[in-house]
Order: structure tokens, then sequence, then C-alpha cells
């Protein structure tokens, strides 16, 4: 009897199974079993070319502290550094989810317009700069956008546009830059973007993007090269109707920052917040406008969330929110009418109906 060439992997833990079950033994979630193509640790390509593993390498606790020498660098952004804490971290690799239309690609070239980097080569050309992989758009597409946020000048010209959608030639790309780095300096020449995780694939694994097998195995390669050359790493993520991040539950797991963008689209603010950081605070919260120039920085929310508010209008007041660390001030509205029924019914917008019926008992 043929060895059969596919496990079942689970969604939500990222365990595999040689057999299908409706209950996942790990986690005991249900229906997350999915069949997809094993993982291999000797991976080939389709032209039967063996992938090369690198060796394992061993490391004191001080040659491991002296290679943190400018470890984290600034964004450029202030309400970006205050979610991440102190910045991005050099090999860090972040995953960014959020709606569709909420704004990740539009701050992520924002992000990659003020990013700068520090080194040069001979003749004057730049050394390093950022690698933007725009897998899902082609780079006319974002050009536009270059253009409409910053406009035709020379401050764009360290961003590089990668169209693929193959992982080995992400990481072929990275290579030239690679060797003109200093990993020792304060800031860093090299930041590498892919947008988005589920529309990348490797030749190694047969599956089609956005497969559970397909997104874990991209991640890994790519989270690999990213840590051997400590190249800060930033991964768009799509999410599910329900919310969730696509894909794996595992990938999450992977990468040491996940960050989420949310936001009513019909509204101009967007919040980005942090669900996992290995580098900072996960009580942050970062707030931006959203206008024709792209997602600006709020500096006083309380001053945009309080716009148009009719002062001493009945049945209006202004409390204290906490958002991470920032004290908001927001309004509640309440609109009380006469009811026929023994039991008035109460109807909360914007707060749990069982707070509502808990503060009002």
């Amino acid at each position: 009897m043929p060895k059969s060439t596919s496990v079942f992997f689970c969604n939500s833990c990222g365990n595999e199974f040689a057999k299908w079950a409706g209950q996942c033994p790990a986690c005991h979630e249900w229906n997350t079993l999915v069949e997809t193509a094993p993982f291999l640790k000797t991976a080939r390509t389709k032209t039967g070319q063996k992938v090369s593993l690198k060796p394992a390498e061993s490391f004191t606790v001080k040659t491991a502290l002296s290679s943190q020498t400018g470890y984290t660098f600034s964004t450029g952004i202030g309400e970006f550094d205050r979610v991440l804490g102190p910045g991005l971290t050099k090999g860090g690799v972040y995953l960014l989810a959020g709606q569709p239309g909420i704004g990740k690609s539009t701050l992520l070239t924002q992000l990659a317009l003020s990013l700068q980097p520090p080194l040069s080569r001979g003749g004057g050309q730049q050394a390093g700069g950022v690698l933007y992989v725009c897998s899902e758009e082609n780079p006319a597409q974002v050009a536009s956008r270059i253009t409409r946020l910053q406009g035709l000048s020379s401050q764009a010209d360290h961003i590089q546009l990668l169209n693929t959608s193959c992982v080995e030639n992400i990481i072929d790309a990275l290579k030239p830059t690679i060797s003109n780095r200093d990993l020792k300096s304060e800031s860093c020449d090299l930041i590498c973007i892919v947008d988005s995780i589920q529309s990348v694939s490797t030749v190694t694994n047969p599956t089609t993007p956005g497969s559970p097998s397909q997104i874990r195995d991209s991640a890994s390669f790519l989270i690999q090269a990213a840590k051997e050359h400590s190249v800060p790493l930033i991964i768009v993520g799509h999410v599910t109707k329900d919310g969730d991040i696509a894909g794996p539950k595992m990938l999450e797991h992977m990468v040491d920052t996940v960050l989420e963008l949310s936001g009513d689209r019909q509204h101009l603010l967007r919040l980005l917040r942090t669900v996992k950081n290995r580098f900072g605070p996960t009580d942050e919260t970062g707030i931006f406008r959203m206008d024709g120039g792209g997602l600006n920085e709020v500096k006083d929310p309380g001053a945009i969330l309080l716009e148009g508010r009719v002062k001493n209008a009945p049945g209006s007041c202004l409390t204290m929110i906490m958002e991470g660390t920032r004290p908001l001030t927001v309004e509640i509205q309440a609109l009380v009418v006469a009811s026929p029924l023994p039991i008035p019914r109460r109807i909360a917008k914007g707060i749990s109906g069982n707070r509502l019926q808990l503060i009002c008992a």
C-alpha cells in the first residue's frame, strides 16, 4: 500500500496528524483539521535542486549581547513607535493584519518613505533601503500610492519595488545588499515588506498560495532569512470574516510581533494595537486619522472624538476611558422615551448590552 503523501493540519494549534478527525486531538477545537502537504525538512525545488540548510551556530551570552549594538531604531512615525515600544528591531518579524481597505498598505508605504538608509556605497549609490514586495499589486499601483503620499521626489529613491510571488526570489533580492551592511549601525539600512503572506508561495510546496501549509512554509523561509541576516521583516496578513488572521494559528506564533489595524471605514480614525510583542508592551495604542494624504498621527485624540459636540445638551455627558496607557475623552449619549411595556427595553451601541444592564440595575 503506498504511503500517504498528505497530512492533516490544525488551523488552530498548528499540529499535524496522519488521519482526519472532527475534533483536534491536541487543542480540542472542532472542524479545524485540513488536508495539506507535509513540511519538507530536506526540501527540493521543482528542478530537483536541494535547498541548502545552514548549520547550527552556538553563542555565549557575552557574544550574543555584543551583537545587539544599535539593535532597535525609530521608524520615524511616532504612533508606530509608541505601539512597538523601542521601534523596529533588527531581525524582528512583524505581522500586520486588518480588514480590507482599512489602510494596511497605506501605513506601510508611509513607513517605507520615513525609513532612510544611512549607508552609501562607492560613487554615492545608496546601499540597502526598503525592499517592498508587491505580490498583490503591480509596481505601477504602488508607485502611484507613493506619489500620492510623497510626490515625485528623491525621498522615495531608496524604495525598491519587487513584483514577485516567489519566496525564493524575495530571498535572492535581499542578498546583493546584505554583504554591504553594517549590523552594528544605530540605524538600519535594509527593511523588507511583504504584501502579503497569503499571496506568496515557495517552490518547495506544491499547494496553492494562501493554503495553510503554503503560508506556514513561506513564512518559515522568510523568517529564517530575516533572522539570519538581521533584516526587519514586515508581513501583511489578511483576516477572515470573523476578524481572525487568515491561515494557520501557527503563523502568529512564528512571528515576533502581531499588529492589528482596526477602525470603521465609514469614519476617519484608525487604531493600531499589538496582540503580541516580544520586544515591547502590548497595552499601547497608536491613533491615526485617514485623509487624502494618508494616515496622519493624532496627537490629541480627544479633540477629534469630541468634534461637533453640542455643549450642555440634555442626555449627553463626558467620561474618560483608557485605551492602553492613553486616557481618552469620549461622549456618552442617552435617549429616553416612555415605554408601554412592563419591562422597558434598553439598547446600547458602542458598549456591551450586559454592561448597560449592570449599570442600570
